[in-house]
């Protein structure tokens, strides 16, 4: 299972739990600038559900169409047009935006249901019981505190590297045999740091406040030398940077050569892993105007 599968999975059960609490009128629920293969997973499993009354309809924005879409149909439609169509029987309807409609959508979608970056984020505890579906409940529990910390500490922004990073912990866990805390610093290059970096006695597993402060620490102490930074010295979220790219693509501001070497950097998950990195010095100047900047500190 990939990192978009799993995600697609944490959002089904999630979405599972919202019918079983038995909806008084259709749930609109719509996944917002997410990468294609997440909105895609996302779209395949909650079209998969099976309400005890009705039924679910999940679509796919064309723009997002490149691979698998199970029981998911294209359709470009958003908010305002399913607000207003509503089947019979249908008591849940997902609809996508791919990140390059996310600004002109806005205002449909303010009173709208979403899936984002954030709020995948914030189902840890879904995650861990997926993740050790067949772990005892303390383990669960101990991951949840670690993937809770994470997401809180600021150090990851995007659900896909974080998921990378979970499934990666629980591989270390399961066919490597290591605890869970030292599996935890183990899967740390999914997150761009040093393997095994950090205090070898810190308990993170312990409480959400233990792993916010060990990501932290790890996150200061090993800074990745390329870093995704704005012209403030902020980090950049890859979410943005995909919307803006895709912005930047549909202009045609950016050369399709360009586009295309930039969605994988973005995509890269090996960056921070000892892979390097190439650009022609008017990429690299092109990047620091139009997407805020991708900026490395001087050796």
């Amino acid at each position: 299972m990939n990192s978009a599968e799993f995600l697609g999975k944490v959002a089904a059960r999630r979405v599972q739990a919202m019918l079983d609490d038995g909806p008084s009128s259709r749930i609109l629920l719509g996944t917002l600038g997410l990468a294609p293969a997440v909105a895609r997973a996302i779209a395949r499993e909650v079209a998969a559900l099976k309400p005890v009354d009705g039924r679910v309809e999940a679509f796919i924005h064309p723009e997002l169409d490149e691979g698998e879409l199970g029981g998911a149909k294209v359709s470009k439609e958003t908010a305002t047009w399913h607000r207003n169509h509503a089947p019979e029987g249908v008591v849940l309807t997902l609809f996508s935006i791919p990140a390059s409609k996310v600004e002109s959508e806005r205002q449909s979608i303010a009173h709208v249901d979403r899936i984002d970056d954030e709020r995948l984020m914030s189902w840890t505890d879904t995650w861990a019981s997926i993740a050790l579906h067949d772990y005892d409940p303390e383990h669960i529990s101990k991951l949840g505190n670690v993937l809770a910390g994470l997401a809180r500490s600021d150090t990851v922004t995007d659900a896909e590297t974080m998921a990378r990073y979970a499934l990666r912990l629980v591989t270390h866990m399961r066919e490597d045999g290591l605890a869970l805390g030292r599996a935890a610093r183990r899967a740390l290059p999914a997150l761009k740091m040093p393997r095994d970096a950090g205090d070898p006695r810190a308990q993170l597993e312990l409480s959400t406040d233990a792993a916010e402060r060990f990501f932290r620490k790890v996150a200061d102490e090993a800074k990745p030398f390329l870093n995704l930074r704005g012209s403030d010295g902020e980090t950049l979220n890859p979410s943005d940077l995909r919307r803006k790219l895709a912005q930047l693509e549909a202009s045609g501001d950016l050369e399709p050569a360009s586009v295309k070497a930039l969605r994988a950097l973005l995509d890269d998950p090996r960056v921070g892993e000892g892979v390097g990195l190439i650009a022609k010095p008017s990429q690299l100047r092109f990047l620091g105007t139009k997407l805020n900047g991708f900026s490395a500190p001087a050796r």
